[in-house]
């Protein structure tokens, strides 16, 4: 049956520029416009995202890097069922009739007979006017200096800059809630930086009051140092609220996480994580791990720490490492484990190899492909 993906019916990534996409641009560098030139909804509904919706309807996927797509990479996309010409018309045009009988399904991968979502859940979504998941990605600022992110620590709490950061936000804001509405929405925050770092955002999550729209939901991406118990006390509006709380270690060890998390504090972490896991009561808890060269041995050893210490989180899943623009080529080759070209990426496949990876919670992703290939 043919696979679909939903992302650009349902996501919206906002930079720092102002430019969007539907996706992680590492795994699908395309931008659909510029909200400093256009509104949301001309964004949002423009030529250039339904020529991107177009490449999911027609099965090319011509745009995406099958490389570093997890769900291209690991085969994992929805299923959709076959669709005629009207209705991918229909699709694109966001006016699917209620009594449609196409069937869009997402598969838990750990049970090819469990859909994870329900039976219209993708389909409620891509018929949405606006994005379903806004990834709020303009303010790149945190506590922290990691290698693979920057150059140097960014914070931004004033002047021209933050300035036009707050206008940007309180546009999108203004624009997803100028009235109350009860379309469904998770506002993710933040794939760029940390939430609690960010003033933008702090001041978003303390003050913001969202009980005029009931299917507002939050996702939380952090590197978990400062989810301290008092921040959480802070966020209380949003605790039934939240859709997940996705936590990037990238270590099993302090003494790796000191190199890989530069100024990132791995007890306060560890304490933080352990007083999530006990009152995160709604939601996904989701541990992650880019893998590069400087701790792909800890693989093993990251999966049993979660699986042991952090029960209550629902999954494990991994990454692998990009280029940001932080390195030189040179010095990604030799961060890029997972490279065949790499000189240690047969010991990657042997370390794929560790029955503990073969657990319910564990999502390799992209890892998928190069552990299958070490079976062989």
């Amino acid at each position: 049956m043919p696979k679909f993906c939903t992302s650009p019916f349902t996501m919206l990534d906002i930079k720092e520029d102002g430019s969007c996409s539907v996706c992680c641009e590492q795994w699908l560098p395309y931008k659909i416009g510029n909200l400093y030139q256009n509104s949301l909804h001309e964004v949002w509904n423009g030529p250039p995202v339904r020529i991107l919706r177009e490449s999911m309807l027609d099965q090319s996927f011509r745009f995406c890097n099958s490389i570093q797509c997890p769900e291209l990479s690991s085969n994992m996309l929805p299923i959709i069922t076959e669709t005629t010409d009207e209705q991918k018309t229909q699709i694109l045009d966001r006016n699917l009739p209620a009594d449609t009988d196409i069937k869009i399904i997402y598969f838990d991968p750990n049970n090819s007979h469990a859909n994870i979502y329900g039976d219209d859940f993708l389909l409620r979504q891509i018929k949405n006017k606006y994005p379903s998941q806004v990834n709020l990605t303009y303010d790149r600022s945190c506590n922290l200096q990691c290698p693979s992110c920057r150059k140097e620590v960014i914070n931004v709490t004033e002047g021209e800059e933050y300035n036009k950061l707050k206008m940007l936000h309180n546009n999108i804001i203004n624009s997803l809630f100028d009235k109350p509405h009860d379309n469904e929405i998770i506002l993710n925050i933040t794939s760029s930086g940390d939430p609690f770092a960010s003033k933008i955002y702090r001041d978003f999550l303390f003050n913001f009051d969202p009980s005029p729209w009931p299917n507002l939901k939050i996702g939380l991406q952090t590197h978990g140092g400062l989810l301290t118990p008092s921040n959480w006390s802070r966020i209380s509006q949003w605790h039934d609220r939240i859709a997940y709380v996705k936590i990037c270690f990238d270590a099993a060890k302090k003494e790796t996480y000191e190199i890989v998390r530069k100024r990132g504090n791995w007890d306060q972490l560890m304490a933080n994580c352990e007083f999530i896991n006990q009152h995160l009561t709604t939601g996904f808890g989701i541990a992650d791990f880019i893998v590069q060269d400087l701790n792909y041995r800890e693989i093993p050893d990251f999966t049993k720490m979660i699986l042991s210490k952090f029960d209550k989180f629902d999954y494990i899943a991994f990454y692998l490492v990009n280029n940001w623009g932080t390195w030189s080529n040179e010095e990604f080759e030799r961060h890029a484990i997972w490279k065949p070209t790499h000189p240690c990426h047969s010991d990657l496949k042997k370390i794929l190899q560790d029955p503990i990876l073969s657990h319910p919670k564990v999502r390799l992703g992209s890892l998928e492909k190069i552990a299958a290939m070490s079976e062989r």
